[in-house]
């Protein structure tokens, strides 16, 4: 074989591979990329999260405080975050169905303005926390979104589902929940407008609870009053 023929054949063949990988990574760059993988080893003991409520108040979310013995979802989003939207009925039925059994926290990465008529908007059942620190942002991995953090109520990471519910970390979070989810397609109606029924308190997912029970509405932990929902309660 002449060396010039060998050339054009090597040159060839590293063309086809470039072009193969090029489209390889577009591919996979526009998938929600579900995964259980992450950098923080699971046992990882983790600083409680500190950052805003919804209505400006500091909040630092320490697990078993008041005897609250749940373990702790730390769920990571953005506003503008393609994959959140598509991902948020999954992650509002576990908060409803599991809500006794975890504390739910909405972790935004994005800016912090508009986000409470985004909570409001989207009907979030769980607390919502915004203006996270750059360091709390390193500390807790949270550079993609959407993911769901478990910790246990003394603040050590159990497991982390990173990406949107689909495919396999569907069924790994169906596994490890024991229920099953809505997916990436059901876009079921959420009721909206919480409101006070027979002297109780009712959540937009209509749950009903009884005066002085303090439960997440519209992304805000509040406390069922004689006139409803009291905010920052």
């Amino acid at each position: 074989m002449k060396p010039d023929s060998f050339l054009l054949i090597l040159l060839a063949g590293s063309l086809g591979l470039n072009v193969y990988l090029g489209v390889s990574a577009r591919r996979h760059q526009h998938e929600p990329g579900p995964s259980t993988d992450t950098t923080l080893p699971i046992g990882t003991s983790l600083p409680p999260l500190e950052g805003k409520a919804l209505d400006g108040r500091p909040i630092r979310v320490v697990g078993g405080e008041a005897g609250d013995k749940r373990d702790i979802a730390v769920y990571v989003f953005s506003t503008t975050c393609s994959w959140c939207e598509k991902n948020l009925n999954s992650i509002r039925t576990l908060a409803h169905r599991m809500g006794m059994k975890y504390r739910f926290i909405g972790v935004a990465t994005s800016s912090p303005e508009g986000l409470r008529a985004y909570a409001e908007q989207k009907a979030l059942n769980f607390e919502v926390i915004g203006s996270i620190s750059e360091a709390q942002k390193v500390t807790y991995d949270l550079g993609g979104t959407p993911q769901l953090l478990i910790l246990s109520a003394d603040g050590h990471l159990k497991v982390a589902f990173k990406g949107a519910f689909s495919g396999q970390s569907k069924k790994e979070a169906e596994a490890f929940f024991g229920t099953v989810l809505p997916g990436l397609e059901a876009r079921p109606e959420v009721p909206a407008n919480p409101r006070v029924d027979r002297g109780l308190c009712v959540d937009p997912w209509g749950l009903t609870f009884d005066r002085g029970f303090r439960w997440p509405v519209n992304g805000l932990l509040q406390t069922c009053g004689e006139g409803g929902w009291v905010p920052g309660a």
